[in-house]
Order: structure tokens, then C-alpha cells, then sequence
């Protein structure tokens, strides 16, 4: 599953060694590089332009000073100090009361350009000028973050109120996945794209919709390892995060429908918790919606499957019913022209009567087989269960079929003489049929058939087999597939006979194998539970 892994795997003809790396995976930064990094964020730069204002501040003081005094030029230190906090950060804000506070006091507060204050009043509003304009700074800057708090907040909101509204709103994947991802691109600053699986359940990355984003291989296999394993991959993650982008799995609630691709515009900074929660909450949505098209096309494919396998049905029982209608006249005609009186004893006559009741026959047989799966598939065949005597099923078996037997030796085993059973006759005889027709099919003539029925511990046991070239092993499992035909098989016959004959069997509860019998020949094997038997009265009670 992992990276390596599928190295050593597709790596035939090279050895592949692994050596453990000693040190950190990661550089970690020098000193300067961590202070030019603090620099960077806290903004360096509002300090100097805080200083230039109290310089502006101070020279306009001293133009004022003569009209205003030098108490009301505290006043105007501090609004500078309110207009920091409005725009500069917590530091900047006590950078500028200090400032202020020593500015008023060595300029304007006598003795002049000094720190020393010789009045106690004076010394006491220095104190408490420099109280509140701390204070009002603070508040100044907490009001102005909480506002961009709530701006962020409510912008993320929207951003996924939208999301959900273009998911709820798209009639395809293509229409929702586009508009998503790019809400989700531009709102937290990266790059994002979705990747489908395929109906054979593997990731389509020729096909995928990422948009601006380019998957090298080492991006696929971390995507390929995140589906597999159902984890999310990649940046800001304990797993393979030497990787550019984070891979999110796109979870529904049975499966796994794809993987989410999130690659940041700016690597060295992680997401917050907020920011991973409007995130995580998107492609939870995204999931449950992709895995929602994903049902519907399933359910669109399975009812146009049903829509075809009824008209499928409806088809072979109006051709069966047109059929049987002719053939019943044509075997009636073919029984009359082996009558002796109205062919006048003709020989070619008898031959071409009984050519015609074989192929009449055979047809018959093939409309019985359409019919019972037309029925068998529907649903409507119901089993009409009375206890029979499995001895007489198969006597009654093997005197309808005299004719197609004729050319064989057939050997009965009845090692059970009786034993009764609940079973629909009908459907039983005709299982029972196909099974010995299908042996005469693919067995030579003068081979010998072997019919054997036999009581188990547990299983009462009815089985057919021939001498013929039974078939191969990669056939056995196909073998009562509908119209499975095993490769070279002579021309005729539906591929329904043993399909039916299965399906027929468990209708009845039980089970039918089948297997190749060495040297030569095949071997069928029905198993029903051993039942109960009921009390048959004596002669003398009857």
C-alpha cells in the first residue's frame, strides 16, 4: 500500500535498499531566518510609521503649544495612540503609548527636556495619560480584530453556505465539483482539485477534474495511498508530508468515491482550526454528494438493466407461445405418418416421420427450457410440493427418454430402493431430463451413463455421469451460467439446459456440483438434506 512498497513491487528487474536518514527529514531554520520570519508577521514596519506619527505629533505640538498649553497636547498623543490601535498590532499599540507618554513628558511637561517632573499633579496625569492610552489602545486594537474576526467569519460562511447551495443545486458532478473547489481555492488560498474513481474502482487521473493543479507520479501515489487507505496524505500530515498538496479522502457513507487535493499557496503555514473545519466540513459534504451521483447512475444503469431484462422476458414468451403452437401441429402430423394405413407401409415415409418427431422433440425441449427461465425469472413459477418416490422420478425419467437413450448403455444404481422426498414432479423430471439429454450431447455413442442414487449421512444424493470428454477446469465455474457453451462444443441447444436444471434444484433447497472424472468423463452431483419420511399405511390398513 505504501510508497515503497509499490516501488519494490513494480521495481522487477532492480534491488531496491532502504537506508534509514540519521538526522531531522526537515532543516530546521537558523536564528536570523526565525527573526526575520517574526518580523515578517508582526510588521516590523508599523513601528517606524508609528514613530513618524508622534514625530508629525510632536512638531505639531509644538506649533500649538502657545495657543493650547501643553495638558491639551496629551490629548492630541492620545488620538495617535487610538488611531495605532486602529491599524497596528497589540506591540505597535504599546510601542506608541510609551512612546507617547515619554514624547509629552520630555517636550512639552516642564522642566523641559527632561524626564524629571517637579509637579506632583503633572506627575500623576504622565501616570495616568499613559494608563489609558494603554488601555485605549488595547481596546481600540481588540475591537478592530474581532471585527476582522467576524469578517472572516462571515465571508467563510458564505463561502460555505454557497458550496452547499452548488452541491444541492447540480444535476451532475462536473457541475458542483468546478464551483466547490474554486470557492475552496480562492477562500483559503490554495490550489484544489477532485479525483474521481472509475466504475472498476480505481482512481481516474487522466480524467481528473483538478483544474490549475499538475499531479507529477510522486502526487499520484500519494493520492493512489490516501484512497487505498481511507486517510488523508500529504502536507501538514504525519504521513508522507514531503508532499505539496494535503490529500483528503472523499468518504460517503458505505465507500471511499475519490480524493479531495488541497495544495496550499504558501507551504510553510498551516491551516488554523477554523480554517480546517470549513475544510473538513466541505469535503464531508462533497462525499456524501459525489457518493449520491454515484448511486443514481448505479440506479439508472440497474433499471435500465431491468428495462431490458423484461423486455428480454417478454420477448421469449411471446416467441415461446408463437412456436409451440406450429410444433404441436408439426408433431402431430409426423405421428400420423408413422401410421402403416395412411402411408401405405412406406419405409423413406417412417424415416423421414421419425426425423421430423427428433427435431420436433428437440425444439419442444428447447421452448420447455425458454419457458421455465421466463418463468424461473420472473418469479411467478411456484413449487407444487408432494412427497414422491425419487425411484419412480427416475423411472419415469428414463422411459420418456427411450429414444435419445437408445444409442447408449445405461447403468441405474439404485442403492437406495426408496426413499420419499417433497418435490414439485414436474420441475424435478424436467431437471432429471436436461441433466441425461446434456450427457447424450457430449458423450460418444455406445458410451455408457450412469445414473446412481445413494443416501449419505446427511444427504440424500442423485447422480449422472458419462463417459465423455468432460471439460476444462476454467469452465467448471461457468458451467450453469445462462447461455454458457464450454469452447468447441457441437452445434445445438441453448446454453439454458443446465441453468435451469440449478436453478431448479435450489428451488427444492439443494445443491448441484459438477466435476471431471479421470481418466475421461463428468460427473453431476445433486445433494438435498435428508428429510424426515412420512408414515406410508400397510397394505393391510389399506
Amino acid at each position: 500500500g505504501s510508497l515503497l512498497d509499490r516501488l519494490v513491487r513494480e521495481s522487477l528487474e532492480v534491488d531496491v535498499h532502504v537506508i534509514r536518514h540519521e538526522g531531522p527529514l526537515l532543516e530546521r531554520p537558523s536564528l536570523l531566518g526565525e527573526i526575520s520570519y517574526y518580523r515578517s508577521q508582526t510588521g516590523a514596519r508599523k513601528y517606524w510609521y508609528t514613530l513618524f506619527l508622534f514625530v508629525g505629533i510632536g512638531l505639531l505640538g509644538a506649533l500649538l503649544e502657545n495657543f493650547i498649553g501643553y495638558r491639551a497636547i496629551g490629548f492630541i498623543f492620545l488620538l495617535a495612540v487610538i488611531i495605532v490601535g486602529l491599524f497596528g498590532s497589540i506591540g505597535a499599540v504599546i510601542f506608541a503609548a510609551m512612546t507617547s507618554t515619554l514624547a509629552w513628558n520630555y517636550f512639552f511637561i516642564p522642566p523641559k527636556f527632561t524626564f524629571a517632573i517637579t509637579n506632583t499633579e503633572d506627575f500623576l496625569m504622565c501616570i495616568a495619560f499613559f494608563g489609558v492610552a494603554l488601555i485605549t489602545g488595547f481596546l481600540t486594537n481588540r475591537l478592530r480584530f474581532n471585527e476582522k474576526v467576524m469578517r472572516e467569519r462571515e465571508e467563510r460562511t458564505n463561502v460555505l453556505y454557497e458550496a452547499l447551495q452548488d452541491i444541492a443545486n447540480a444535476t451532475e458532478k462536473a457541475d458542483f465539483l468546478g464551483k466547490v473547489t474554486a470557492r475552496v481555492g480562492h477562500l483559503l488560498k490554495a490550489r484544489c482539485g477532485v479525483i474521481l474513481k472509475s466504475v472498476q474502482g480505481k482512481l481516474e487521473f487522466d480524467s481528473a477534474q483538478t483544474y490549475s493543479l499538475r499531479l507529477d507520479e510522486k502526487d499520484r501515489a500519494v493520492a493512489q495511498w490516501s484512497f487505498e487507505n481511507k486517510t488523508s496524505a500529504g502536507w501538514s500530515t504525519n504521513t508522507l508530508s514531503q508532499s505539496r498538496a494535503l490529500f483528503l479522502p472523499l468518504t460517503g457513507i458505505s465507500e471511499v468515491f475519490g480524493i479531495f487535493v488541497f495544495e496550499p499557496l504558501n507551504r510553510s503555514r498551516k491551516l488554523d482550526l477554523e480554517k480546517e473545519s470549513i475544510l473538513f466540513s466541505i469535503i464531508r459534504q462533497l462525499g456524501v454528494s459525489t457518493e449520491k451521483h454515484f448511486l443514481m447512475k448505479r440506479l439508472s444503469a440497474n433499471q435500465r438493466l431491468k428495462d431490458s431484462e423484461e423486455l428480454h422476458q417478454t420477448l421469449l414468451n411471446s416467441i415461446s407461445h408463437e412456436m409451440r403452437t406450429p410444433l404441436t401441429a408439426i408433431l402431430g402430423a409426423s405421428s400420423a405418418l408413422e401410421i402403416d394405413d395412411l402411408t401405405g407401409g412406406k419405409k423413406y415415409v417412417k424415416d423421414i416421420a421419425a426425423n421430423l418427431q427428433a427435431a420436433g422433440d428437440r425444439l419442444n425441449r428447447v421452448i420447455e427450457n425458454l419457458l421455465d427461465m421466463s418463468r424461473l425469472n420472473s418469479g411467478v413459477l411456484s413449487l407444487n410440493l408432494e412427497w414422491h418416490d425419487t425411484s419412480d422420478l427416475l423411472s419415469v425419467v428414463l422411459k420418456k427418454l427411450e429414444k435419445p437413450l437408445a444409442t447408449y448403455k445405461v447403468k441405474i444404481n439404485f442403492l437406495d430402493k426408496m426413499y420419499l422426498m417433497q418435490m414439485d414432479h414436474r420441475l424435478m423430471e424436467h431437471a432429471i431430463s436436461n441433466l441425461i439429454l446434456n450427457a447424450t450431447m457430449y458423450t460418444p455413442v455406445g458410451t455408457t451413463i450412469t445414473i446412481t442414487q445413494r443416501r449419505t449421512d446427511t444427504h440424500f444424493v442423485i447422480e449422472v455421469s458419462d463417459e465423455g470428454p468432460g471439460i476444462p477446469e476454467i469452465s467448471l465455474p461457468h458451467i450453469f451460467d445462462k447461455f454458457f457453451r464450454v469452447p468447441g462444443s457441437p452445434t445445438g441447444g441453448t446454453g439454458l439446459g443446465l441453468s435451469i436444471v440449478k436453478s431448479i434444484i435450489e428451488l427444492h433447497k439443494g445443491q448441484i456440483h459438477v466435476n471431471n472424472i479421470q481418466p475421461f468423463g463428468l460427473r453431476f452431483t445433486i445433494e438435498f438434506l435428508l428429510e424426515a419420511q412420512p408414515e406410508v399405511p400397510s397394505e393391510t390398513e389399506s
